[in-house]
């Protein structure tokens, strides 16, 4: 519930950035760290959050591209793909 409500309102300020055209890029770290965590500690907390975020960055990424911003529209993208790979990194080593 708490990766819920965190992965909702980090997509909707996600959304907000690349409409403005100021999001700027995670470090890979985030993501690394974010695995690491929710393999160890919180996989469902960490799977839940990265799931409201892979799923606002479509949102986000069609966002930056109507006002013009392509940098907030990539970033989105690259957002997006690294809560995949950490949602199934996640899902995969806790599965097992």
């Amino acid at each position: 519930m708490i990766g819920g409500f965190l992965g909702f309102f980090t997509g909707l300020s996600i959304v907000a950035a690349a409409w403005q055209g100021t999001l700027e890029p995670w470090g890979f770290g985030f993501f690394a760290i974010a695995a690491v965590v929710g393999v160890v500690l919180f996989p469902m907390t960490i799977g839940i959050f990265m799931t409201n975020i892979m799923l606002f960055t479509p949102i986000a990424l069609l966002a930056g591209l109507i006002t013009g911003n392509g940098d907030s529209a990539l970033v989105a993208l690259g957002l997006g793909v690294g809560a995949f790979i950490t949602q199934f990194i996640v899902g995969a080593v806790r599965n097992v």
